[in-house]
């Protein structure tokens, strides 16, 4: 099976979207949403700490 870069690209993007929407739900603010999108923060975020 080819790898399809497009295809992998269109997958990873909906799910740093889906990442972005848990994150924004636990209350996280946009300017630590975009540190986080450009690589330059880090998570230390317990999914179970915001339900």
């Amino acid at each position: 099976m080819a790898y399809n870069h497009g295809r992998e690209e269109r997958k990873w993007r909906i799910w740093k979207e889906a990442e972005e929407k848990i994150l924004r739900k636990c209350g996280v603010d946009e300017d630590t949403i975009e540190k986080i999108r450009i690589g330059r923060g880090s998570i230390k975020l317990s999914w179970r700490e915001c339900g």
